[in-house]
């Protein structure tokens, strides 16, 4: 049964060992540009390092302060890519490596904390922050499909956290979003929970409203901060998430320079949060803006949101070129057109040169779809931190840049449809111009 407590590594979880034969362990920590077998079924590796200052009294002069940094080395055993939750994401990485700055600046002190991994995955963030310091550690996942995963962790790395960091309780519990009583049961049992942790959760519209039913629950119990990571797999999940939580929780937009850089993505497709619970006096209350505003926040957000419209614009000239030369190849392709060949290319060459650039063009132009959906997150981003320089209001408190993402947040999202549509079109439009025999178009036209 999933959902047993490991207190102290004691008990069920000390009788889970690992393979005698070494797993094959993946390189490099951005599983985004991995191949499959990396990807998905490689063990990964990740170490977490851990300040500790230890003063020493002295009788003739003022006590000193040592400073040593404790490095664990935490192995997440990955179960292939047919669920989410059987690997490791980037999200989750970025996460732990903002925590242990965190932990290792003073920000955060988790000495008899309470801290629950929602929608844990391999645990890999929950495990990092028992090895930062954390007294208790509750990794929440499916039960039946995640669950066995997230306890065969848990067991691999009972060796190194203990040596690591001591007595630490770790608990496995069973959280289906979709079942209330599981949330309900979760609260109850535990005394205290003080942080939550959300690892790159918040992508599928459809789990959004039990995610937040979810955390409601956690958050009406115990109010508990919220530290988390997103992408941007699909933005209007995010605008709704946000939209709600704010009723709840401020929200505050960590930068990716708070990461050691060696763990920044090398695109800015990853982003940060931090939820505080507000008063229980203001919850659900639309906060007042005040006059006045901060001039330098302003500009640095309008240089920002400039570029990234430039940068948008220029997306959206090379996804209509591409269009373009889809249309030019599938007409010489089916002969429509002809092109005049060199003397060293026959016409057969043009049209297998053709065929070839039109078989890649649906998975150029999906690329091209996706770069378009992090800028237009990044545009709400950049948005959200005019609006809080103008107004000095909480970031995600209005809504233009739900307006701003609408058109691309859809196009991202049907984007698979669009592309298979698009053979249709190219093949209404060949026949209308043979029909009617129409000269091409210039392409400005």
């Amino acid at each position: 049964q999933s959902g047993r407590s490991c207190c102290g590594w004691s008990g069920w979880c000390c009788g889970l060992k690992m393979s005698a034969s070494a797993v094959r362990t993946s390189k490099g920590w951005e599983q985004t540009r991995k191949s499959g077998q990396d990807r998905f079924h490689a063990d990964y590796e990740l170490v977490v390092t851990r300040a500790t200052s230890q003063c020493t009294p002295s009788s003739t002069s003022p006590p000193t302060t040592t400073t040593r940094a404790a490095t664990t080395t935490l192995r997440f055993e990955q179960s292939g890519a047919h669920d989410v939750g059987l690997s490791v994401w980037d999200g989750g990485v970025v996460l732990v490596k903002l925590i242990e700055a965190m932990v290792n600046g003073r920000e955060l002190d988790f000495s008899g904390r309470t801290v629950v991994d929602v929608g844990a995955g391999t645990g890999i963030v929950g495990l990092a922050c028992a090895a930062l310091g954390a007294a208790r550690v509750v990794l929440t996942d499916l039960p039946h499909t995640v669950l066995p995963l997230i306890e065969r962790n848990v067991a691999h790395n009972q060796h190194v956290l203990t040596a690591s960091c001591g007595e630490c309780d770790v608990d496995v519990q069973p959280l289906d979003w979709t079942i209330p009583a599981h949330a309900s049961a979760l609260a109850e049992r535990y005394d205290r929970i003080d942080y939550v942790l959300l690892g790159e959760v918040a992508y599928t519209e459809h789990l959004i409203e039990p995610l937040l039913t979810t955390l409601a629950t956690l958050n009406d119990a115990h109010r508990p901060t919220i530290l988390m990571s997103h992408g941007t797999h699909r933005i209007s999940p995010l605008l709704h998430f946000f939209r709600v939580i704010r009723s709840s929780h401020t929200v505050s937009a960590i930068p990716l320079s708070r990461v050691a850089p060696n763990f920044r993505p090398a695109a800015n497709t990853l982003f940060l949060k931090r939820l505080e619970p507000r008063s229980r006096e203001t919850d659900g209350e639309a906060l007042e803006a005040p006059s006045g505003g901060d001039v330098n926040a302003v500009r640095s957000a309008m240089e920002r949101l400039s570029m990234l419209m430039e940068r948008k614009a220029s997306l959206l000239e090379q996804f209509g070129r591409l269009q373009w030369q889809m249309l030019e190849n599938a007409a010489l392709v089916s002969g429509e057109f002809e092109r005049e060949s060199s003397s060293s290319q026959t016409g057969g060459a043009v049209r297998e040169s053709a065929l070839c650039s039109l078989e890649h063009a649906p998975t150029q132009s999906a690329a091209l779809l996706e770069k378009l959906g992090h800028a237009e997150w990044q545009c709400c981003e950049s948005i959200a931190e005019l609006t809080q320089a103008v107004s000095r209001a909480p970031p995600f408190t209005t809504r233009p840049h739900e307006d701003a993402v609408h058109v691309a947040s859809t196009v991202q999202e049907n984007a698979a449809p669009t592309l298979a549509k698009e053979v249709d079109v190219v093949k209404s439009v060949l026949s209308s111009m043979l029909e009617q025999r129409l000269a091409v178009p210039a392409a400005s036209e």
